[in-house]
């Protein structure tokens, strides 16, 4: 195979240099060390103090925010169906009892107007899903 055939066994396009592939290879190089450091830096565990700007970088929060900064203040703040709202409200308290950041009894349950709001800027935000009593405890595990 010729110099210009590269790893999937494709002849590079005549019209890209063989000096200008050698240099987008060394520019995705560090692209893709990044991305390998990432990768075992989360496999390893994320220390504790990086996690929440770790997971809102990842899975794209901050640049939803940034693009449409109006959308979850709108959708936290409106008012869901009132048989929605009466479910989450009856189980946000059960979520996670014996945490004390969302027990009320145990602790000082500082977590639970945060879990609410996000229940129902989901619930609003997409109506023909609503809301459903597991999800109660998905922002607290992702």
């Amino acid at each position: 195979m010729g110099d210009m055939i590269k790893n999937y066994g494709f002849e590079t396009p005549e019209y890209v240099s063989k000096e200008d592939f050698e240099n987008f290879k060394m520019s995705y190089q560090v692209i893709l060390e990044r991305r390998y450091a990432l990768k075992r830096f989360c496999r390893k565990g994320i220390p504790a103090q990086f996690r929440p700007h770790v997971w809102m970088t990842l899975s794209g929060a901050y640049k939803m925010m940034k693009d449409h900064p109006q959308v979850y203040e709108t959708a936290s703040t409106s008012q869901p169906p009132k048989k929605i709202l009466t479910t989450i409200m009856a189980d946000i308290p059960r979520t996670f009892p014996e945490n004390a950041h969302f027990s009320q009894t145990q602790g000082k349950g500082d977590l639970l107007p945060v879990l609410q709001r996000i229940l129902i800027a989901f619930a609003v935000t997409f109506p023909e899903i609503g809301y459903c009593q597991c999800w109660a405890m998905q922002p607290v595990h992702t």
